[in-house]
């Protein structure tokens, strides 16, 4: 199980960086538009849930779902996505209640990305929370998963089920 959850925080914390980092381009430079969507788990919405759009070509984007299961996406901190075919993932986790959880919550991800390979690092993520959802969703080749973002922000209103079986 240690190795399991050492792998999924790898993926989520090296899309984590693919996200900050923008995918080596400018967001700046980017059109983005507006997207939103929900995420739905066994038929109950799934809260705290972090979404990725992940284009082809350009910036990753991201939104975290409220307790309804919805989310709107952001690129580089701004309202929206690049137009075009996207993998997606979604990423959910239950926070613990142990003093680990804590920690990790006043860490910013520049930290964590710097000790994100030790053990220490490691046993305070073991320690502080548990998976909600398969694992398959948070990896891009796995997840199965795609959208269309459409320069029709009307059209841009996603909509995932995922299951966990």
């Amino acid at each position: 199980m240690a190795g399991f959850k050492r792998i999924t925080f790898a993926v989520f914390f090296c899309s984590l960086a693919l996200t900050l980092s923008g995918c080596g381009g400018s967001e700046a430079s980017v059109t983005l538009v507006e997207s939103k969507g929900k995420v739905l788990l066994d038929g109950e919405p799934l809260a705290n849930a972090q979404v990725s759009f992940i284009p082809a070509s350009g910036p990753s984007a991201t939104g975290t779902t409220t307790s309804d299961g919805t989310f709107k996406l952001t690129t580089g901190g701004r309202l929206g996505a690049v137009t075009g075919d996207c993998r997606v993932t979604v990423f959910a986790v239950a926070k613990g209640s142990s003093d680990a959880s804590a920690e990790l919550e006043t860490m910013t991800p520049e930290d964590m990305a710097k000790t994100a390979g030790t053990q220490e690092f490691q046993k305070m993520m073991d320690e502080s929370s548990t998976e909600v959802i398969p694992s398959r969703y948070n990896k891009p080749d796995t997840s199965k998963l795609t959208a269309t973002v459409s320069s029709n922000a009307a059209d841009n209103d996603f909509f995932f089920e995922l299951t966990k079986e």
